[in-house]
Formats: structure tokens, sequence, C-alpha cells
């Protein structure tokens, strides 16, 4: 695992020698661009007004407010990503026609089927733990204990094929549980939860989960948390940043995710197989 600074316009070069457990910092502008944008350019082929080639877009709701310093205009205070799913028509163009980089974004099929033909190489593994919930959902409470223990049987298999197996059975006792629902949501979402069986064993449990993003995320809840209400959001965003800085300079940041020693000895099996 290294670290390494992409700066845009990012170069298809700068790409090349990225691997799975690098830690990217990006320097530069992390550009907005929504629904709007991507139906001005696609649908309307009108341009849009910034220069993405080699940027970097990010799906995001920003909270305005009015910019006291200025007396006019207004300022980002708070951003996140939002949903993807209303670009999902327009990625694949999109992505063609701007010569973008990097999106950062919330799941959009448009934008996984976009980046499979743009980099036919990518792999994409849905988190475990949230497609726990999205079945969850059509659960009734009394269930979702014993719907959780067959959920997590499907990934403590010993390979795909046997997890694929298990998928069929707790479909059909779904089925049988009268949870017509929840065994389609399992049956058309389940494949794209095992991607994480074509790395090595070793790597598995850091792979089929988002958790390390989580735990970030939550270590910064519980610290905006205590002070409550901020007097603007400037001062919300000192406090992440400071904290981003502890995570990034300490045990947090330099503390290996994954051996890559795994993947390297499996890449190399697999040239002298090939």
């Amino acid at each position: 695992m290294s670290k390494k600074i992409l700066t845009t316009p990012i170069r298809s070069e700068d790409l090349e020698d990225i691997r799975i457990g690098d830690i990217i910092y990006l320097n530069g502008y992390l550009i907005t661009a929504r629904d709007c944008a991507h139906t001005r350019l696609v649908k309307h082929g009108r341009k849009i007004p910034v220069d993405l080639a080699g940027r970097a877009i990010f799906h995001a709701g920003p909270i305005m407010v009015p910019d006291q310093s200025s007396g006019s205009g207004f300022k980002v205070v708070s951003i996140g990503p939002t949903t993807s799913m209303r670009m999902e028509k327009f990625e694949k163009e999109f992505i063609e026609e701007t010569g973008v980089k990097l999106i950062v974004g919330d799941k959009c099929m448009g934008m996984l089927e976009a980046v499979g033909e743009v980099f036919p190489d990518a792999k994409y593994q849905r988190c475990t733990v949230h497609f726990y919930r999205n079945i969850f959902s059509v659960v009734p409470k009394s269930k979702v204990k014993i719907v959780a223990k067959m959920l997590k049987a499907i990934h403590a298999q010993e390979s795909k094929k046997a997890s694929r197996e298990k998928a069929k059975a707790v479909v059909a006792e779904l089925r049988a549980m009268k949870l017509k629902e929840a065994a389609k949501k399992v049956e058309d979402g389940i494949e794209e939860t095992l991607t994480y069986c074509d790395f090595p064993s070793e790597h598995w449990t850091r792979i089929r989960t988002n958790n390390v993003i989580e735990r970030l995320n939550r270590e910064i809840r519980r610290r905006t948390r205590v002070v409550g209400t901020f007097p603007d959001g400037n001062s919300a965003l000192m406090l992440v940043c400071a904290r981003l800085r502890h995570v990034a300079g300490t045990h947090w940041g330099n503390k290996k995710y994954m051996n890559m020693k795994h993947l390297e000895a499996a890449l190399d099996d697999a040239s002298i197989a090939g």
C-alpha cells in the first residue's frame, strides 16, 4: 500500500500504477456535476461552462447559505454524495464526451455500466452490509434475525460456487416463508456481492464491505455531536478537517488495511497458469 497524489487535470498515465489499497489524495478542483449538467450536455447538446477533461466530478447535494462577506451570492457550507440514479441514462456518453477521469457519487447502475465499458478491467463489489439492510426493509421485524443469519451464511461459504448454491437455497427458503419480495432482492442482487471471491481469501472480509469508510464517518459524527450546534459552516468544517488530519497522521492513516503480497502472489500464479 502506498500514498499517491493525483493532481488535476489527471492524465491516463497517472492512473497506471495505482493499485488496490493505495491511499489517494486529490490535489486540484473537485467539480459538482449532477443531473442538470448531464442533461445539458448529452440530451440538449449544449456545452457545460467547465472543461472536465482530466478532471474529477462529484455527484453531490451542496448546502448553500448567503455569502455575508461579499454581500452577494452564496457559499457552500456542507456537501455530501447524492443519489446518482438520475444520471444513469447519460453517464456513458457524459464520460466519453467530457474525458472526466474521476467520479465520486452514490451507486448508479448507469455509472457502473459505463465504467465497465470505459475501464473493462474494473470490478464492482456491492457492500454486503448495505445489501442486507436493503433486504431487511421488506422483512417483518419479527423475522429480521433469522433472515440475517440466512444471509450471513451465504457469505460464509468457502468459494463463489458454494455461495451461489447457498443463495439459491436461501431464496427458496424465503419464498417458503412467504417473503417473496425479499427472495426477489436476494436473487437479483446476490451476484454483485460476491466479487470479493475473485480475490485472495485473506482479503475477503476487507473487500466485501465499506466498513472502513463507515467507521471514519462514525468518528466524525461522534465529534460533531459533542458540539451540537455550530456558529457557522466554517467552524464545522474546521473541526471535521482537524479530525481527518489526525486520522491521516496517526496509526489510523498508517495502518495497513490489506497485505498486497497476497494479491501479488495470486497474480503471479495466474500469469504462470496462463
